[in-house]
C-alpha cells in the first residue's frame, strides 16, 4: 500500500511542511480525511505520473537553466518523493540542470536564491563541536553519508563560501 504512514503527532499543515512526508496531490482521499488535510490542497487526487508530467510541462515555460535549478530545488525542499521521480523518469534532461554546468550558475547566486536550510554547516571555528552539531539535527544519529567542501575551488569557479553547499547538496541528490 502507498498510504503515508506519518508519525502519530502530526496532522495537516505539518505533513504538508515536511518535504519527505508531502505527497502534493497525490494524497487519496482516505489519507486527505486520516490525516487532516482536507481543504489544505486543491480537490483533484493526482497519480505520480500525473505530477511528473506536470511538473515536466511546468520545466519547459521556464527558459533559463538556473531558473529551472531553482524550480527544482523548491520542488525539493516540497515533495521529495515527487522531485526524485522527476529526476528518475527524466536523468539525461535534468542532470545538466542539477549539477554541471547550470550548478555552478546556482553555487555563485547562492545567497540570491537561497530559501530552505540544506546540509548543515560547521564554520572552522566550531570545529571542536561537530559531534554536538552533528547530533543535533533531526535524525542525526541515522547519518550514513557525509560529503565536506571547505568552498575552494568549487567546479573550476573559485572559493564560494556558503554557497558551496549547493555542489555538496547535488552530489547527495545524485
Amino acid at each position: 500500500s502507498n498510504m503515508l504512514r506519518a508519525p502519530s503527532n502530526m496532522r495537516g499543515q505539518a505533513i504538508l511542511r515536511d518535504p519527505r512526508l508531502n505527497k502534493g496531490t497525490a494524497f487519496t482521499e482516505k489519507e486527505r480525511a486520516m490525516l487532516n488535510l482536507e481543504g489544505l490542497l486543491p480537490p483533484i487526487v493526482e497519480s505520480i505520473d500525473d505530477q511528473v508530467k506536470r511538473v515536466m510541462a511546468q520545466l519547459e515555460t521556464i527558459k533559463d537553466e538556473l531558473d529551472k535549478n531553482v524550480y527544482l530545488r523548491s520542488l525539493y525542499d516540497l515533495n521529495e518523493v515527487l522531485f526524485f521521480r522527476v529526476l528518475h523518469d527524466n536523468m539525461e534532461d535534468l542532470l545538466p540542470i542539477i549539477y554541471t554546468p547550470t550548478e555552478s550558475k546556482a553555487i555563485q547566486s547562492y545567497s540570491q536564491h537561497y530559501t530552505t536550510p540544506r546540509g548543515i554547516f560547521i564554520s572552522y571555528d566550531k570545529k571542536e563541536r561537530m559531534y554536538e552539531i552533528l547530533s543535533s539535527v533531526e535524525g542525526g544519529d541515522k547519518i550514513l553519508l557525509i560529503v565536506v567542501s571547505d568552498g575552494d575551488q568549487i567546479l573550476g569557479i573559485g572559493d564560494q563560501g556558503v554557497g558551496a553547499i549547493e555542489v555538496s547538496v547535488a552530489k547527495l541528490v545524485l
